[in-house]
């Protein structure tokens, strides 16, 4: 999965979320070590009301360090 399996029973304890990527990264999405992509929104999905209720209403703090495609100057 996209998040350990332990990080939804750490939700309780946390006041906010403060999440920073630094990847490679093309136009939208992440690229991890094994080549694969990741979509920004499938990463930030994981945080909404929905997949994580105790953040409801908690802040949520995003870094992504990554550049965004191949064109240079762009």
């Amino acid at each position: 999965g996209l998040l350990p399996p332990s990080l939804p029973q750490v939700h309780h304890q946390l006041d906010m979320a403060v999440v920073a990527i630094l990847s490679h990264g093309d136009n939208g999405s992440i690229i991890c070590t094994n080549g694969e992509k990741v979509l920004i929104e499938d990463i930030l999905s994981k945080f909404n009301n929905r997949e994580a209720p105790p953040l409801k209403g908690k802040p949520k703090f995003f870094i992504f360090q990554s550049c965004r495609g191949l064109k240079i100057g762009d």
